[in-house]
């Protein structure tokens, strides 16, 4: 089973938009892909994140998320829903 925002080769976890599907049904982070510890991007690439502080600020999104009980409780009954949908 693939976990949502699993590097299947550094074995970290990002952001969704940062995930990009592998050749074997896994998934890899872009720096992984790219084989970079830094991306640029924008117009003219006037931006860049680095591979340790996507994972860091991912890991206290993730943990802040957690800890809020109202967000955790309606994506609870959102995968329930799903869940019953998909049985249906």
């Amino acid at each position: 089973m693939v976990k949502i925002g699993f590097c299947a080769k550094c074995r970290d976890f990002f952001p969704p938009e940062i995930m990009v599907p592998a050749d074997d049904g896994d998934k890899l982070c872009l720096f992984c892909q790219r084989d970079q510890e830094e991306i640029y991007y924008g117009e003219k690439n006037e931006h860049v994140i680095g591979r340790k502080e996507t994972v860091e600020e991912y890991k206290l999104l993730m943990k802040k998320l957690k800890e809020k009980k109202d967000v955790a409780r309606a994506l609870m009954g959102k995968a329930k829903e799903e869940e019953t949908i998909k049985v249906i």
